[in-house]
């Protein structure tokens, strides 16, 4: 678990780092022309497509990315976000 900083509540400096994560990656594919969809924690199929893409990139994403996207898969499975499927 988190621990409690000067900066915010426990777990605040890995979603922050997260969300720099997140914005290096859209940045990188929106200068490439591609694609992107994104996933919420909100939405209650999102740690199960994660995993999914995990399954799928297994044997060819670096390590790092692979547990990045466990992590985050586990971060919104156990969640205190109230979970709801797209309207």
């Amino acid at each position: 678990m988190g621990r409690m900083t000067n900066d915010g509540p426990p777990g605040f400096e890995e979603k922050l780092a997260a969300r720099k994560r997140d914005a290096e990656c859209f940045r990188k594919a929106e200068a490439r022309g591609e694609l992107t969809f994104t996933v919420t924690e909100r939405d209650p199929t999102s740690p199960r497509t994660i995993l999914f893409w995990i399954m799928e990139n297994f044997e060819t994403a670096p390590a790092e990315k692979l547990r990045d996207a466990f992590e985050g898969a586990l971060g919104m499975q156990f969640s205190g976000v109230k979970k709801k499927r797209a309207d």
